[in-house]
């Protein structure tokens, strides 16, 4: 799900420098066609109030309405069909926008309903990057997909966490969690997740990255070859805490003992109209 520029930076801001981040309700359900344009001059349209308890059933970074919404009566035949719906705040402006999966037709006469579960909120990985400025390249976990719905839908508000990085021996693909991304073993190893204080994230645009190097402690033993970093809310490997995100290491890097795998800091350089990063450089001293 698309969210605006300025909810999707207000969320990092909370998720990673705990800027906490309450939005206000109600919002108003639109309208929109093909091209991302309100329906708004079509004959009888009108936004609908939309409040936190019409939504619901947050599963795997989706949320769908629990609410039967009702929109005025057509006066006349619209030009345009319905391609998709979005929301808007108290200050009109845009929250957010999804499509439909069924693309309408609305003709004078019409009453455009949308029963419980007509409605899916996504929230797409392509939408955040850590570190590499590339769509897709870093994945949520359903697990805060799910806390970021809830919070910006005002179902249950999420609670900024402590963020420690680990290491991961594997890429747990597109459902990660705690348990699944093969964490180097912490028992006699000298490896232990890393903090990173609020203070070491910038957030800018809708990006995230780290503003000062990350260390880990010296590796007393070989503990394979790293392919992927995540960050997670708890400090104590393996297996603690919830997963919020991951990322590739590249090139992959092997860590052997006496060895003190670092993240250096990363360099934001400007795009065409956005941002992007040079990507955490992940080095073996």
């Amino acid at each position: 799900m698309p969210f605006y520029t300025t909810v999707e930076r207000a969320m990092l801001e909370h998720t990673f420098l705990k800027q906490v981040y309450v939005p206000t309700f109600p919002l108003y359900l639109a309208l929109f066609d093909a091209g991302s344009n309100e329906l708004a001059g079509q004959p009888g349209y009108a936004r609908v109030v939309t409040w936190p308890a019409d939504w619901g059933l947050v599963i795997g970074g989706q949320m769908t309405n629990e609410q039967v919404y009702h929109f005025p009566e057509a006066t006349g035949d619209w030009t345009q069909a319905v391609n998709g719906f979005g929301f808007y705040d108290s200050n009109n402006d845009l929250f957010s926008m999804d499509i439909l999966d069924t693309p309408q037709t609305i003709v004078k006469g019409d009453i455009p309903t949308f029963v419980p579960g007509a409605l899916t909120i996504h929230l797409a990985d392509y939408q955040m990057s850590i570190d590499y400025g590339v769509p897709g390249h870093n994945a949520f976990s359903n697990y805060l997909k799910e806390k970021w719905l809830k919070h910006l839908f005002g179902i249950e508000p999420y609670t900024p966490p402590d963020i420690w990085v680990g290491l991961c021996l594997s890429d747990p693909g597109d459902y990660l969690t705690n348990t699944n991304c093969d964490e180097v073993l912490g028992n006699g190893t000298g490896y232990s997740r890393t903090y990173v204080d609020p203070m070491d994230w910038t957030v800018l645009m809708a990006e995230a990255w780290n503003n000062a190097k990350i260390t880990f402690d010296e590796a007393t033993v070989l503990w394979g070859t790293v392919k992927h970093f995540a960050l997670f809310d708890t400090y104590s490997p393996l297996y603690a805490g919830n997963a919020l995100f991951h990322g590739p290491v590249e090139p992959w890097k092997i860590v052997i003992a006496g060895s003190i795998p670092s993240f250096d800091i990363t360099i934001p350089v400007a795009g065409t109209g956005n941002y992007s990063t040079l990507g955490i450089g992940f080095a073996i001293l």
